[in-house]
């Protein structure tokens, strides 16, 4: 419900041609193949749709007002989400998408925070933990239009990952 009622806030509907594109909207939100996948998460936690709600989020105050608070809210955000998934790291994204294409509400200061927390991230992450890329035998991966299993990925790609 949330990210539903975040996307229809995102659409700003003015006007009648605008109300008739809603439905479209919400179709490819809810109709796609891999939202089945992310309201059925095997975790406690469905930290997926939690992304796309704080993407969403990030995208509804990159159009609001702009105010010191919304530049706290978006650097929250992005840590909140990075810290529950490293996919939450695409509010990061969407705070600079927005700022590229017109969006004021998240000003210059804040979008160079998020990029500031997301370089902090990287370095955290690939320097300091060094944690390096996962293995092809630790999980599945998209490739394509599908899933390949870790035996299939060895197959394929061998050591080139």
């Amino acid at each position: 419900m949330a990210a539903t009622a975040l996307l229809v806030r995102l659409c700003g509907v003015r006007s009648a041609v605008q109300a008739a594109q809603v439905p479209l909207v919400l179709a490819v939100l809810i109709g796609l193949h891999t939202f089945d996948g992310t309201i059925h998460e095997a975790h406690p936690v469905n930290a997926f749709l939690m992304v796309i709600i704080a993407v969403l989020a990030a995208m509804n105050l990159s159009l609001a007002r702009p105010g010191w608070w919304v530049d706290v809210a978006a650097v929250c955000l992005l840590t909140a989400a990075a810290l529950l998934v490293e996919s939450g790291l695409l509010v990061g994204v969407g705070i600079v998408a927005g700022r590229i294409v017109g969006l004021r509400g998240v000003s210059r200061t804040g979008v160079a925070l998020c990029i500031a927390a997301v370089a902090a991230y990287a370095v955290v992450r690939i320097g300091v933990a060094a944690s390096g890329l996962p293995g092809l035998v630790e999980r599945s991966t998209g490739f394509g239009f599908r899933t390949l299993d870790p035996p299939e990925l060895i197959e394929r790609f061998g050591e080139r990952r």
